[in-house]
Formats: structure tokens, sequence, C-alpha cells
């Protein structure tokens, strides 16, 4: 806690034009084992921000928790932010809601980011070859590459930052965040929110079961799949349904879809993390869990399977604010790794079996 408290009191006026770039809104949900974590050599901080509690904090609170989030140089003592945060929140500022963020239209990100010298990106923690963190919090894997080689780019160290499918946006949103990964799919009603790079990183959707009886799509008529929120993969199954003549399309219509209220053949749970949809296979309280491949993966053993169907192509893109000057510098980044034939490279180096498109 002395080093937070002497982080403050020795703040500069550069410090605080940085962190006036990054203004905290609306809530998020926290870690707190570890909540915060000092940031050690360039390009391998790490801060793991997963949907696991929801904090209030006060006004002082935010700004130090951005301080520590977007700062380079400021350690912190992870209990002693996992006290400070506890039971409390982070204030409204300049956000109305998702795809509304602060940075939306921002012509100064760029700047801000280089006189910060150091730029926050989302990746995910716990995808072999995608985004991983191992024991000593050390990011690995594709996204972790493509952060790398943007920071590289802008002339700034790599701050990355653990995401979950319920946060990723929410984080950028408020400003915590510069750019998302995340194996977030390019969607259009997502890419009338923020902006996206073209695809770093193709897969598919499917279903992980554990039954033996159930061994493809037409199995699951009738049962509870587990799906997350925030995610296309409800709609994605239910699209694949209908074309496969398993179930009608009475009344479904991809604008106005609820995974919550469809029933139409197929019935679906929502949870906050792939790991408490996985619970919920566990318990036998679904029939299976849709999502990415490379996601499910992560859950795969003996005792479960893959169905064979793959369907739903899922092209990743890297997600920044809308109208922002950071879009266009990204989309060059990852448009021109593609065109060197780097990014295809990269993603058959780190054994991943699909390929950009």
């Amino acid at each position: 806690m002395a080093r937070i408290l002497l982080a403050l009191s020795g703040l500069t006026a550069r410090a605080m034009r940085s962190c006036s770039g990054a203004a905290l809104s609306s809530s998020f949900s926290f870690s707190t084992a570890p909540a915060l974590a000092a940031r050690p050599a360039p390009t391998t901080a790490a801060v793991a921000l997963p949907s696991t509690r929801k904090f209030k904090l006060s006004a002082a609170a935010a700004l130090l928790l951005g301080l520590m989030v977007a700062l380079p140089g400021v350690s912190s003592d992870a209990s002693a932010a996992d006290k400070m945060l506890q039971g409390s929140m982070i204030a409204p500022v300049g956000t109305t809601g998702f795809g509304t963020g602060v940075n939306e239209g921002n012509t100064n990100m760029i700047a801000m980011i280089r006189e910060r010298g150091v730029v926050n990106i989302g990746v995910k923690a716990d995808i072999k070859g995608l985004g991983l963190r191992d024991a000593n919090g050390q990011f690995s894997g594709l996204e972790v590459e493509l952060g790398k080689r943007i920071a590289q780019k802008l002339g700034v160290d790599a701050h990355f930052v653990a995401v979950a499918s319920a946060t990723r946006t929410e984080l950028l949103d408020q400003g915590l965040l510069d750019l998302v990964m995340g194996t977030m799919t390019i969607t259009p009603a997502r890419q009338e929110q923020w902006d996206f790079s073209a695809p770093y990183f193709s897969d598919h959707a499917s279903v992980l079961v554990e039954s033996a009886e159930i061994k493809s799509l037409s199995d699951l008529l009738g049962k509870n799949i587990a799906v997350t929120v925030k995610t296309n993969s409800a709609l994605a199954l239910t699209q694949e349904l209908i074309e496969q003549g398993l179930i009608k399309a009475d009344d479904f219509n991809p604008a106005t879809f609820e995974a919550k209220t469809w029933s139409n053949g197929i019935a679906f749970k929502e949870y906050d993390t792939p790991e408490l949809a996985n619970a919920a296979l566990e318990r036998g309280v679904v029939a299976g869990f849709c999502n990415d491949r490379s996601q499910l993966s992560v859950f795969l053993n003996d005792a479960r399977h893959l169905l064979p169907e793959s369907f739903a192509p899922q092209p990743f893109g890297i997600a920044t604010p809308k109208g922002s000057d950071l879009s266009p510098f990204v989309a060059k980044v990852v448009t021109e790794l593609i065109e060197s034939g780097e990014l295809r490279q990269m993603t058959e180096d780190l054994g991943l079996g699909d390929k950009p498109q």
C-alpha cells in the first residue's frame, strides 16, 4: 500500500494527462487473486480482469486503478489493492453504454498512448496458441505476438490484460483498454459499435458434450445447451439447426434473437464465463456447451467429445474504439502481416490448425 500511496503522491502533470485519456466508467468485474500485478519488463506485463467479482470504487480508488492499469513504472501491492477494491464502484464518466466508449471518435489516441508509453491490450488467458497466461503471469500466443507487433510499431511497451467475453468490450468502452482481441468474432452488429482489423484467425463453432449417446447435432433436440453471454454461439447453433432442417424457422429472426427466450426445438442457458458454462455441463444441468472450438478445447477430457459438426465460421478481429485514429493504424499492421505471409507463418509456428483468412 505504501508503494501505491507513493505513486499517487508523486504524480506529475504528464501522468495526469495520460490518466485523463483513459476515463473510467460503468461497473466491471475484477479478479481478487491477484487483482493487480506490478508491470515487469516490456511486453510481459500482466493484469488480470476476469469476470468473477463486482466491485464499486470511489472516485479516488477509480483514479488509482486507472493509473496502475495504464501508466508505466507504477507497481502495486496486490493484497492491499484487493482490500481497497472490495465493496466500492467505478463511477460513470463519459460512457452511456456498450459501443459508446470514452475513446469513440478520439483522433488523439495514438498521441495519448505514446505519451503514456504503454498500450493496454485485452487478450485471452486460457487458450493455448491464442492467448495463455502461465503460472508466472507471462502471456503467450498469437494474440500476444500481434500485441507486441502493434506496440513495436507504436514505439511503446505492450501491457496485456486477461479478458473474458463478458468484460472485453466494456473495458474497451471505459478506456481501460486501448484495443481488444480475446477471440472476438467480427459480426455486422459489432462492426456498428467498434472498428475491427481484418481477421487474424478464423475458428468455427461446435458443441462439447459428455454423454456418449449424443453423437451429432440432431441428438441435441429438446435439450438445454450452455452458452456464454455476449457471444453469438446460441444464434449460430440455432441457425445451423434450421439450415439442417432439424428445427423450423418459425418466429426466428436473427436481428431480434435472444438465447434466454428461445425454446423452439432447443433451449439455452446463459453463463457469465466459459468456466461457469463448463461447470453446468459437469453437473448435468445442460447437455452440451456451445462455443468456438478453440475455447471448447480447454475443457476437453477423456470423458468428453466435440460433436463432428463445425459450423458458423468465427473470424477473430482486433477491436478498437469506433472512429479513433488507432483503428486504421491497427488495421494497417494486421493487413501488412497478412500480405507479407508473416501472420500465416506465426499461426503455423504456434501449432494453430486454422489459418487467417
